[in-house]
């Protein structure tokens, strides 16, 4: 299959099985319909706070095209864009990438880079949780935002990558570790940026491993708390939040 074709493709079966997810978690919680054309509230509570839904093994956090506005509402979108364009015009990306990871090595910029990629839309609205659903299963994991940026900036280091092999280079992407238990401290891949083409147009995108990063979640959080349990779905909530009005 042609390259640009396979990554259309891709695209269609991302936005087809977000709608899927919205569906499914509205309807199961009893909640109002899902939030359509939105950049990241994908879903309404009713009392008022928005979240937004994640499914499947691999998450993408964000695709940002290097010409959208949302980069000028990302602290470090200007080095973001940086990488972009060495893409573009096909030069060196490794050291834009590098000054990338050099700005988030600093925990401040970590949390503003997690709340404005994660919870930030174009019109610089910030959705209140992230849902996580397990697989197979309609059970659902919900955390509320500054829970969110506040253990990802202290619990995760940022490093470029490694060439693995021969034909590779360093620094491709910016890769983001941590540990994903209290008993076991050795360092994983939670997040990794990386600039992909959409539509022959670079993006940059931001990929979660959910197997991963809810473990980190869960264990650094932590007072786990059942929202709702019914016939159909659980919802089981993390942190000190106030769960009332929610469903």
């Amino acid at each position: 299959m042609n390259k640009h074709i396979a990554e259309n493709n891709w695209g269609y079966r991302v936005k087809r099985l977000g709608h899927q997810r919205e569906d499914e978690f509205c309807g199961d919680f009893g909640i109002d319909p899902p939030i359509k054309g939105q950049d990241k509230a994908d879903a309404q509570f009713k009392n008022g706070q928005t979240v937004s839904l994640k499914r499947g093994s691999r998450l993408q956090l964000q695709s940002t095209s290097m010409t959208s506005s949302k980069m000028d509402i990302i602290d470090v979108g200007d080095l973001m864009k940086m990488c972009c364009y060495a893409v573009d015009r096909q030069i060196d990306i490794a050291p834009h990438m590098m000054n990338l990871c050099e700005a988030l090595q600093d925990s401040s910029n970590r949390a503003s880079f997690f709340r404005q990629v994660m919870f930030g839309s174009k019109d610089g609205a910030f959705v209140d949780f992230i849902s996580f659903k397990e697989p197979n299963v309609s059970l659902w994991h919900l955390f509320a935002r500054e829970d969110v940026v506040n253990c990802m900036a202290n619990e995760l280091q940022a490093f470029t990558s490694q060439a693995r092999t021969y034909d590779q280079q360093d620094a491709r992407k910016v890769i983001l570790k941590g540990s994903i238990s209290k008993v076991d401290d050795r360092m994983v891949n939670i997040i990794e940026n990386e600039v992909r083409l959409r539509k022959r147009k670079p993006n940059f995108v931001s990929i979660a491993n959910k197997q991963k990063l809810v473990p980190m979640l869960q264990c650094s959080i932590g007072n786990a708390q059942t929202i709702f349990e019914g016939e159909k779905a659980r919802l089981i909530g993390y942190g000190n939040f106030s769960s009332i009005g929610l469903i």
